[in-house]
């Protein structure tokens, strides 16, 4: 990685900022009032939504 360059524009060099956003949209999404998952849908529903938004899969 270039971090001088990373730094230089202000930019964050390290995970920590991308696992702390991706724990509150986790939270935000699985834990809605009255929802009950089970381990198969739990787990593949961020991966469903990684390929969503990444361009992979057409919006439903």
């Amino acid at each position: 990685m270039r971090y001088s360059e990373l730094r230089a524009g202000k930019l964050a060099i390290g995970s920590g900022v991308v696992e702390a956003a991706n724990k509150t949209l986790a939270a935000a999404l699985m834990k809605r009032s009255g929802m009950r998952w089970h381990i198969k849908s739990e787990q593949a529903i961020p991966g469903f939504r990684a390929l969503q938004m990444s361009g992979f899969l057409a919006s439903a």
